[in-house]
């Protein structure tokens, strides 16, 4: 009996294995409907995660009013540190969202709608010029890249415009609803914070042990590092891009500099690729609009201010650089690109440098255990050798 049950032990290791195996097979098998399932999840639950997200901006300076209005001769305000904190931090943000709203938003949407209603405009002038160099080339003759160009236009502008409108409108409106209701979770999670901070931590003393509980800490300290350098710096130095990119196009009277500046501003989120794709994107259209000579005067400061900005400015700001390696970087913007959109082409990098961390740790936490055990095993036999023999 005591064999037969050890035989059958044996085989418990294969039928975990063979079970694994079947649910990666189904899972894989099945990853675009599970993929639809987690981002109508996350759809779902947009709001609250902007909600944690300009939580995650809006702490310390919250955090750093608290102390002055907790110092307050005026006990009224001292009593109350925390809601003035939340509320002075809010106004001052709303009011700034106003001043955009008033001041540039309405330039740079009408700079949107005169580029979008110019782009078919652009697409024929592009085809032209490519059938131009298709007729002089032996190599490209016998392609219709005039006809290519036309149904890549087509594909990119659609063929209901009053539909593309409407879509567009809903999802500006789904947009603004995600944006207030993530302020008024934040605003609350302010507010509540102590308490929200209180319930996991008795969450984690019931889920896991103190040597565990500290781990886990180290591990959380160090993603934040990484998240908030990452983001607040990237976010400064986006800013930078943004005025220094927009004033050299209205210097040059470059049309559409507002609007070319924005988006400098945000490719600059994605690493390596983001800055370069925009200098490309802007200087091909001004030479659309522009003409050769002007897309010249363009592209010349442009590229010497992203390699001014790679390599002086962004580094200098960063105050915790990530340490990874171009190639790494690059594989996780495609890949993040691949999965999920624009947005995951921002989010690579700090995940990437997350996990880099995070197996750095584990590896360094089992290095170090591994090397007090070792040193107190051979304290240990270096002792036992000394001990003379009695008898």
């Amino acid at each position: 009996m005591y064999t037969e049950r050890r035989e059958w032990t044996k085989l418990i290791p294969i039928f975990v294995m063979a079970l694994i195996l079947i649910v990666v097979f189904k899972t894989l098998d099945n990853l675009s409907g599970i993929m639809a399932v987690v981002g109508g999840f996350f759809r779902i639950l947009t709001p609250f995660l902007l909600g944690v997200l300009f939580v995650y901006f809006l702490f310390r300076p919250v955090s750093w009013l608290e102390k002055r209005y907790a110092q307050a001769k005026w006990v009224f305000w001292s009593k109350r540190a925390r809601l003035f904190s939340v509320l002075s931090v809010y106004l001052t943000l709303v009011l700034a969202i106003l001043l955009m709203a008033a001041l540039l938003i309405p330039i740079l949407v009408q700079s949107i709608v005169d580029f979008a209603g110019q782009v078919p405009g652009y697409m024929d002038t592009a085809a032209a010029w490519i059938d131009g160099v298709a007729e002089d080339s032996t190599l490209l003759s016998g392609l219709d890249l005039q006809a290519m160009v036309a149904n890549l236009s087509s594909d990119l502008l659609g063929g209901d415009g009053v539909g593309q409108v409407a879509s567009g409108v809903i999802g500006v409106g789904v947009g603004i609803f995600n944006v207030v209701i993530g302020l008024i979770v934040s605003l609350y999670i302010l507010l509540e914070r102590e308490r929200i901070m209180k319930f996991f931590d008795r969450l984690g003393q019931v889920l896991f042990k103190e040597a565990a509980r500290r781990e886990l800490k180290q591990y959380l300290g160090q993603v934040n590092k990484v998240l908030f350098s990452f983001i607040s710096g990237k976010s400064l130095d986006s800013m930078i891009n943004f005025v220094v990119v927009t004033t050299i196009l209205l210097v040059l009277q470059v049309e559409y500099a507002l609007l070319f500046g924005v988006i400098a501003g945000l490719a600059n989120f994605i690493p390596f690729l983001g800055s370069l794709f925009a200098v490309i994107f802007i200087t091909i259209v001004t030479l659309l609009t522009g003409g050769f000579t002007q897309a010249i005067w363009v592209l010349v400061p442009l590229l010497i201010f992203q390699q001014m900005d790679a390599n002086f400015i962004e580094p200098r700001i960063m105050s915790y650089r990530l340490k990874l390696s171009p190639i790494l970087t690059i594989f996780a913007v495609l890949v993040g690109g691949a999965y999920f959109g624009i947005a995951g082409m921002f989010l690579a990098v700090p995940v990437i440098a997350i996990i880099k961390q995070i197996i750095l740790e584990y590896l360094s936490i089992n290095i170090k255990a591994k090397e007090a055990k070792e040193a107190a095993a051979l304290a240990k036999a270096n002792k036992a050798a000394t001990v003379k023999p009695t008898g």
